[in-house]
């Protein structure tokens, strides 16, 4: 469940770069090495929990521009999630809206590659 292979991918990294934080979820319960993802506190509310928990550790001076294992900040996070209000709430928080992830994924890349239908 830790290994790491020759290209620096684990199972963690893997189903964090394609979006799946419902398995990331069932592989930290499980007891997977998180410190694979370069998590911040941000980055793991933003993935896994819910807007007041995200909101708690912004007002709590979290820094918003903190990049994880492959370069997403919590913005790109959320929008890896398809998390629209966290995506808003963090853009009003005044994020750089030009980061780009790990190969210069772009936010729209990444909102792309996630498969999120809007919501309406």
């Amino acid at each position: 469940m830790n290994q790491v292979s020759s290209y620096q991918e684990s199972a963690l990294r893997v189903l964090s770069r394609l979006g799946r934080f419902d398995a990331i979820q069932l592989l930290l319960n499980a007891g997977a090495d998180e410190t694979q993802l370069a998590w911040t506190p941000l980055h793991r509310a933003v993935a896994l929990s819910n807007l007041a928990e995200v909101k708690a550790l912004v007002e709590g001076g979290a820094h918003l521009e903190s990049p994880d294992w492959w370069k997403y900040t919590p913005w790109l996070v959320a929008i890896k999630t398809g998390d629209l209000d966290k995506v808003c709430f963090l853009v009003d928080c005044g994020v750089d809206l030009t980061v780009t992830g790990r190969g210069d994924a772009s936010p729209l890349d990444l909102a792309i590659g996630s498969f999120h239908t809007p919501r309406c």
